[in-house]
């Protein structure tokens, strides 16, 4: 029993803790609250009433408690850091530093203050400061592999490369599990190519025998992630001859089905979808689960989908590859308790339903202008976040009628949860990209209606996944629905409201990033694998047809970015020799630089088979013409959608060489490209920050609750959302 409470106070606190591990905070806040009538004088409910109302975004309220009860209350560390917490929701982030500062002053040997204010200090970018707090904390919690790992980063950061190097091989020591550890280690080598890399993992073998059972599958996973796929191909292969080895059925298919990052040649893919198919049509679905109840041995199962994510940029229709990814996966999983049917919603209660959010910059970009055009009182709207992803401050202080909740960390309580929830429909917003938590959670039936949309890489091939919303403008007039295995929809507007971004005051100079003042800039700032073979062939066109233009890439800096910039660059060496001069290639920068980089281009490449997301609408925004040639699935389609609501069609070609011809044209004739970017601004209303197109995805979410309560009760209704919108 917690100090001081009365047997009925004690069972509402532990009421209260049951109904918060379950993520349902008000029914945690209601028992607090009965707790306090009986026993006023605990702190410890006063504090666990605060991380409610914190989680659920309502710093005020939070606010409003703690100064209510600052008497009880201000004798604690806790007191302090809730305080500091609840005005930074309010985004009064100087009061919020000194509260955690004097609050320091008073518990200097408080770790959770300690932390506070490093990472208060490490997003102002006083990392000095940052690295005193943090080793304080660091000496107070040395189990703690997080603030150790913290810790290194900051070191690494600051330049104390070898203080940074032994503590990531000192964590990676104690917690082998922990491969991101052994990541930032190799990562503090400095090490660029994948010999150097298996050299150093030959080494902390030597130095460390016993970690020798995990260095294979580590180097593997390590291999994996930085882009050299044969050599994690070889590595996993030496890990599958010990006739031990634990989850071995995933680890064999997942060496199967390894991904060329940057393929040689066309032909090399057309060996590997072949590849693909055969072995994914053997890998027979086990009688029973192979994945713990527990979930404890779940990656290796849920690494499978990663190469299949890959599939549009290589041209390859991944229907029929997840389809049967995901017969084997489900399969895999343990069996959850179907969810039990529940009764049509009453008049006076809204449709419930959840926006799943993973860490993404591109999901927030898209996401965040549609949301503060939501329209309101059509649902009670759950945005639910997967760790370590938040609620963005600006959406939060915006809009009050949007319930905010972060997930637990374990995949079997993120589960529970949302099972639990009582949802009327769950939208995925990334499925079949890097958030595989996403594909996890969509792999079950969690909702009666269950969605993702266009910012997912093409179809999940989920049987419990019932709807794909698009858009008529995404996707193809003749039978788009082949290439899904949920219902499509297609709406009249694009699946959302598209942000307007800005751009910088004046056009920096060319010479600010390294580029020539002279001659013809074509940019083509993408992802390094979203280069396709058969783009290459275009892009040596267009250099080889105005000698005096470059080409301009982009790369990230770490160790991935290199191998892949590596990789390609030694494939277009190896056919268009002569034109390496003329190839620049700059690394990741902010978003002001970014937009300033536009500025400095005569042209933007979209890239064919798979175009720009987050780049296209920066270009857009800037009035910088696209030259775009649509492929077949929408997600080689976005700059045509834009370009079609525009009704300009000037810089959309029909065939590679009509990209090429175009986008010379465009860069070689000043006036002509100055008519387009005139164009292209007037028609900004066209596309960007459309009311209607929230609300248009709005009622169509309505449209599908409705179809399913009217089926579940008998009522046959020919589309979801009556018989205009939205159209299947």
């Amino acid at each position: 029993m917690s100090r001081g409470l009365s047997v009925l106070g004690q069972q509402q606190l532990d009421a209260a803790r049951q109904a918060a591990r379950e993520q349902k905070l008000d029914l945690a806040i209601l028992h607090l609250q009965m707790a306090l009538n009986t026993d006023p004088e605990v702190a410890e409910v006063h504090f666990l009433l605060v991380d409610c109302l914190l989680a659920l975004a309502q710093a005020d309220d939070a606010l409003g408690h703690l100064n209510a009860h600052k008497d009880l209350l201000a004798n604690q560390a806790r007191f302090y850091l809730q305080q500091g917490q609840a005005l930074s929701q309010l985004q009064q982030d100087a009061e919020a530093g000194l509260v955690y500062q004097q609050a320091f002053e008073r518990f200097p040997d408080e770790t959770s203050l300690q932390l506070a204010l490093a990472q208060r200090c490490q997003d102002q970018g006083d990392l000095p400061q940052a690295l005193y707090y943090y080793r304080m904390a660091a000496r107070l919690r040395p189990d703690d592999m997080d603030t150790q790992l913290t810790l290194a980063d900051i070191l690494r950061q600051t330049g104390a490369l070898d203080e940074a190097r032994q503590l990531y091989l000192k964590v990676y020591t104690r917690s082998p599990e922990r491969s991101d550890a052994l990541l930032y280690w190799l990562q503090s080598q400095d090490l660029t190519r994948s010999g150097e890399i298996v050299a150093a993992l030959i080494a902390l073998a030597q130095r460390a025998p016993q970690l020798k059972n995990y260095l294979a599958l580590q180097a593997f996973s390590v291999l994996y992630t930085v882009g050299e796929a044969d050599e994690a191909r070889q590595s996993l292969n030496l890990a599958l001859q010990e006739p031990e080895l634990e989850n071995k059925p995933a680890y064999a298919l997942i060496q199967q089905l390894i991904a060329p990052f940057v393929p040689a040649s066309a032909a090399e893919l057309l060996s590997y979808q072949d590849h693909l198919m055969q072995h994914l049509q053997a890998a027979e679905p086990p009688e029973t689960p192979l994945i713990y109840s527990d979930y404890s041995n779940l990656m290796p199962y849920l690494r499978l989908w990663e190469p299949l994510s890959y599939l549009p940029f290589f041209n390859i229709d991944p229907h029929p590859l997840r389809v049967l990814l995901a017969r084997f996966f489900q399969a895999c999983l343990p069996k959850l308790p179907p969810l039990e049917r529940r009764p049509t919603p009453a008049e006076d209660r809204l449709p419930k339903v959840g926006l799943l959010f993973s860490q993404s910059e591109a999901a927030e970009t898209f996401w965040l202008e549609t949301l503060l055009h939501w329209p309101e009182g059509l649902h009670e709207l759950n945005l639910l976040y997967l760790p370590p992803a938040s609620p963005p401050a600006s959406l939060s202080s915006y809009r009050s009628d949007f319930r905010f909740c972060v997930l637990p960390e374990s995949p079997a309580d993120q589960l529970q949860w949302l099972q639990q929830g009582d949802f009327d429909l769950l939208f995925f917003t990334e499925l079949m990209t890097e958030q595989l938590d996403q594909t996890f959670l969509a792999a079950h039936r969690l909702a009666p209606v269950q969605l993702t949309s266009w910012l997912s890489s093409g179809t999940s091939g989920l049987p419990s996944v019932d709807y794909f919303i698009s858009s008529q403008q995404l996707e193809q007039q003749e039978a788009p629905e082949r290439f899904y295995s949920e219902k499509l929809i297609r709406l009249q507007h694009l699946p959302g409201c598209l942000p307007l971004q800005m751009s910088v005051l004046s056009a920096p100079a060319r010479s600010e990033y390294g580029l020539p003042e002279q001659g013809r800039i074509y940019l083509c700032p993408h992802h390094l694998f979203k280069l396709h073979p058969d783009f290459d062939a275009a892009l040596a066109l267009i250099l080889a047809g105005d000698p005096d233009g470059h080409l301009v890439l982009q790369s990230r800096p770490d160790i991935d970015g290199q191998t892949f910039y590596r990789q390609w660059l030694s494939r277009f060496e190896g056919l268009y020799p002569d034109l390496l001069s003329r190839i620049w290639c700059l690394p990741l920068m902010s978003e002001s630089d970014f937009m300033g980089l536009l500025q400095t281009a005569d042209v933007l490449l979209d890239p064919f088979y798979v175009g720009g997301g987050r780049v296209t609408l920066a270009a857009f925004s800037l009035g910088l013409p696209v030259i775009t040639w649509p492929s077949e699935r929408a997600a080689g389609r976005l700059a045509y959608a834009l370009y079609q609501a525009m009704e300009l069609l000037d810089c959309v070609a029909y065939n590679p060489q009509d990209y090429v011809e175009k986008a010379l044209a465009v860069a070689r004739n000043p006036a002509y490209r100055t008519r387009l970017s005139a164009a292209m601004l007037a028609g900004h209303g066209h596309v960007f920050e459309q009311q209607a197109a929230a609300e248009e995805l709005a009622t169509c979410l309505s449209g599908l609750i409705h179809s399913h309560n009217a089926l579940a009760i008998g009522v046959n209704i020919d589309a979801p959302g009556g018989s205009e919108l939205p159209s299947v």
